[in-house]
């Protein structure tokens, strides 16, 4: 049985193999450069990971040694911390954000406001495409927490309305919290704070011969 030299060929967008004489040189060239920049990123985000699990580690480290000064023993719900270097020119910061989520009375609400629209003929427009938006999930398939609960703010004197705010209430779900950590460095002769960006889009690259630390 005659075996396929793969090295020969190229698989498409449909999974078949198309032999390398038969593409473009620059659909070649664009084939490399593609799949070397992505493997370069899963080698990057890997290391990340890496980075931020032991940050927290070394943190948590920190703090417990600190405690241990007085005999305190921590819980596992922890607030906002900021540790600095000795000679204020680093910084990193330490916090923790109540996630809001909704559980699936969600969807009683919703049909509690559907009901109030389809009676409230004078219902403002601007407000029934607010509606619509607020219950439109996102890639993550979650609501927007903050315009829904903005909506109880609004003044409507309607009881199913009403109902639906009371439903928000107890569909509300704040028990899980999310940790962020943050690092600072002192920049430029005013000694201004600026954030450490390991966000790939928030990277700004210095010009040629530009100093990023001032």
């Amino acid at each position: 049985m005659n075996t396929v030299d793969l090295s020969k060929y190229r698989k498409n967008s449909q999974g078949h193999l198309v032999p390398l004489e038969d593409i473009p040189e620059i659909k070649l060239q664009r084939d490399d450069l593609v799949r070397e920049l992505v493997n370069q990123a899963v080698d990057y985000r890997v290391a990340l990971e890496a980075f931020k699990l032991q940050a927290e580690n070394d943190i948590e480290a920190h703090i417990e040694l600190a405690a241990d000064q007085f005999d305190v023993k921590l819980g596992s719900d922890k607030g906002n911390l900021s540790l600095s270097s000795l000679d204020g020119q680093y910084q990193v910061k330490i916090s923790t954000e109540r996630l809001i989520q909704f559980d699936e009375n969600i969807e009683a609400a919703k049909k509690c406001m559907d009901d109030y629209l389809e009676k409230a003929t004078q219902a403002d427009k601007n407000l029934r495409k607010l509606l619509k938006s607020i219950f439109h999930v996102n890639d993550a398939g979650n609501l927007d927490a903050k315009k829904l609960l903005m909506l109880d703010k609004l003044d409507i004197d309607d009881d199913n309305w009403k109902k639906a705010m009371a439903i928000i209430q107890k569909a509300k779900d704040t028990s899980q919290t999310k940790r962020y950590m943050r690092f600072y460095q002192r920049v430029g002769k005013e000694r201004k704070w600026a954030q450490i960006s390991l966000n790939f889009s928030g990277i700004e690259v210095a010009d040629d011969g530009e100093d990023s630390n001032g």
